[in-house]
């Protein structure tokens, strides 16, 4: 879920809701999937693993080229992803503040396995609008983020079913 753009001379990792909260934007609905606010939203550990994806993405690569996840990416060069990624995302990044200017409908989709913490979860929904008061009777007070949380999946087999297939169809049809 990341998109990029050159600042300060580099490419830094932008995630594409900071796109949609532009004057102008052409996006209706955003449906963000297992993506983070904030480089500091995912698990220490995940943090800590994107620096050393540039001197290990060889090895990294090569135990992703042998598993489940590329029969669902075949065209991937994974040892070139893994080391832009670390490259990417080796210094903090967050686009929280930017969040509150999202006016489009926005669908959270997590696994509940995911490498954000559940408490940035819980911070992204409330960022676009989410749990701040009850949608009374009559739903009319319902925020127009949504959040779904997929169980018994990962950051890294949440899109091996129909779940997340169902769940976009259902809310571009709204």
């Amino acid at each position: 879920m990341l998109a990029f753009r050159k600042q300060a001379g580099r490419i830094r990792p932008n995630p594409s809701w900071e796109i949609i909260s532009r004057p102008g934007h052409k996006v209706r609905k955003l449906i963000p999937v297992s993506g983070a606010l904030a480089l500091a939203g995912q698990y220490p550990e995940i943090v800590a693993a994107f620096p050393e994806m540039v001197s290990n993405a060889a090895e990294i690569g090569a135990g992703v080229a042998a598993s489940p996840m590329a029969e669902m990416y075949p065209d991937i060069n994974w040892e070139t992803a893994f080391r832009r990624m670390g490259e990417l995302a080796s210094e903090a990044w967050d686009w929280t503040e930017e969040a509150a200017s999202v006016k489009a409908p926005i669908l959270l989709v997590f696994a509940d396995a995911d490498s954000m913490t559940g408490e940035h979860v819980v911070a992204m929904y409330r960022a676009f609008g989410g749990f701040a008061r009850d949608a009374s009777y009559d739903g009319s007070l319902q925020p127009k983020a949504q959040l779904a949380i997929l169980p018994g999946r990962t950051h890294y087999n949440i899109l091996e079913t129909t779940e997340v297939a169902t769940l976009v169809e259902k809310f571009l049809r709204q």
